[in-house]
């Protein structure tokens, strides 16, 4: 439906609407920025083992305890 302009009259329908230009796969030319330097990913990694070594976590969903039962048995053989 066209719209209402001033004092009520429509306005034309033009061509002048968005062309969508043809499908392509975008690439991104520039290489990831890095954030972290490797010793400060180590040291995150390391820490986080410590976490669940020796704090462990909570699971508080059966579904959660369920889906890590599976994957435990899965990997036993």
């Amino acid at each position: 439906m066209a719209r209402q302009g001033r004092r009520g009259h429509r306005k034309p329908r033009g061509s002048g609407g968005f062309k969508q230009p043809p499908w392509r796969r975008v690439s991104n030319p520039y290489k990831p920025i890095e954030v972290l330097r490797e010793e400060q990913v180590e040291q995150i990694h390391e820490a986080s083992l410590d976490v669940l070594e020796n704090l462990g976590l909570e699971f508080l969903s059966d579904e959660a305890l369920s889906i890590l039962d599976d994957a435990i048995g899965s990997l036993d053989g």
